[in-house]
């Protein structure tokens, strides 16, 4: 599977397409969780909106900076890397630990560098409960969630809309919701699916440190064995 790269791009806006209208998404989730299954994420927790723009699914997340201007997007630039930010923020505004209350505007369809943003591509919601905003960047280890349902709470589509669309809307409200609200679908979703059950891969760098060390350990317990 792709992954969302530890080097990540700032693409210049200047590489938009002027031919597109501009969308905007509202975004609702409640409630986002921690690790620990029932514990509410803290309204510091940074949360991201993704879109894979080459249909080939979401990856596990490795450690990248997410600082920077958002207005033409963050790209990964890994060998496979296609998942554009398109959206980074918090849940401060709301005051209520796991509720994600928040409105995406200004994205545009078209070239994200080497990337495009069309209609239909899939979108993820991600988020870090032990990230903040002014850390800039997500490191190795840290827990995180990946909401990517096609489908969330009240019949929302998590798919790129059509260009020009205004205040699309991206739900998803578990069962044990804090602010439910009303309707049959607003509530089906399972609790474990806002839940930051996966870690972080370690970067690169210590990943072949921990190679090398596991190496030298069996090649001198070979050298024992033969004396």
């Amino acid at each position: 599977m792709k992954k969302i790269s530890s080097t990540v791009l700032l693409c210049a806006s200047a590489m938009m397409s002027n031919s597109y209208a501009t969308v905007s998404f509202d975004i609702q989730a409640d409630q986002l969780q921690t690790a620990i299954l029932g514990e509410a994420m803290a309204s510091s927790g940074v949360v991201m909106l993704l879109a894979d723009t080459q249909d080939n699914g979401f990856g596990s997340v490795e450690p990248f900076s997410f600082g920077g201007d958002l207005s033409s997007g963050l790209t990964s630039n890994g060998a496979a890397g296609d998942d554009v930010v398109l959206w980074v923020s918090d849940l401060t505004n709301n005051s209520i630990d796991g509720l994600l209350i928040g409105a995406a505007t200004g994205i545009t369809l078209g070239s994200y560098g080497s990337h495009t943003l069309s209609e239909g591509d899939a979108l993820a919601l991600v988020w870090f409960p032990d990230v903040s905003m002014i850390d800039g960047m997500v490191n190795f280890g840290a827990a995180y969630g990946l909401f990517d349902e096609v489908t969330g709470s009240l019949g929302s589509q998590w798919t790129m809309p059509a260009d020009g669309t205004s205040g699309h809307g991206l739900y998803a409200f578990t069962e044990n919701s804090i602010l439910l609200p009303s309707g049959a679908e607003s509530g089906t979703l399972s609790s474990s699916l806002l839940l930051a059950d996966q870690i972080a891969v370690p970067e690169p760098a210590a990943a072949a440190a921990l190679l090398g060390c596991v190496t030298l350990g069996c090649a001198l317990g070979r050298r024992r064995v033969k004396r």
